[in-house]
């Protein structure tokens, strides 16, 4: 129990030491490494961005929530509005790689219809950090994904 508790302890001190930001400027950005983990809140507008090395995003968002940063307690109550992902850093902009959360009901559930409210909310606001075309990508990305499972996804709503 103590070595739990102990291990616990190093890995939430750890996370404290590396940063999150929130609607990072260009500096911060330059501060993550090559490749980055974020938190898109359609809702709040608000984008989290952490080195992809330092926590997998349930973690990241626990930890933001504990400190009254994050509006979401539990991430499957979130109503659709929430993106997680990863993305490349190349100087001042993020480019979209993935996300195995909007991934797996496709790859495992081999369920191909994408019912998000995101899709139906302006993606502007994240033009900053991925330029205009931040749902056509993730978009493409996920019906790649459901063709290379023999599907064709499709768009609810």
């Amino acid at each position: 129990m103590k070595y739990l508790k102990y291990l616990q302890e190093e890995y939430l001190g750890m996370y404290y030491r590396n940063a999150v930001f929130i609607n990072p400027d260009k500096s911060e950005l330059g501060e993550l490494g090559d490749e980055a983990r974020f938190i898109a809140d359609f809702t709040g507008k608000k984008l989290y961005v952490w080195d992809a090395s330092i926590g997998i995003h349930s973690t990241v968002a626990d930890q933001l929530y504990r400190k009254g940063l994050f509006p979401y307690n539990n991430l499957y109550d979130r109503k659709n509005t929430i993106v997680f992902g990863i993305s490349r850093v190349k100087g001042d902009k993020l480019y979209f790689t993935g996300s195995d959360d909007l991934e797996a009901p496709i790859d495992f559930l081999h369920n191909p219809v994408a019912d998000y409210k995101w899709l139906k909310m302006s993606d502007a606001w994240l033009q900053p950090w991925f330029g205009s075309n931040f749902k056509k990508t993730v978009m493409e990305h996920l019906k790649q994904i459901a063709k290379q499972n023999h599907m064709v996804l499709k768009i609810k709503g």
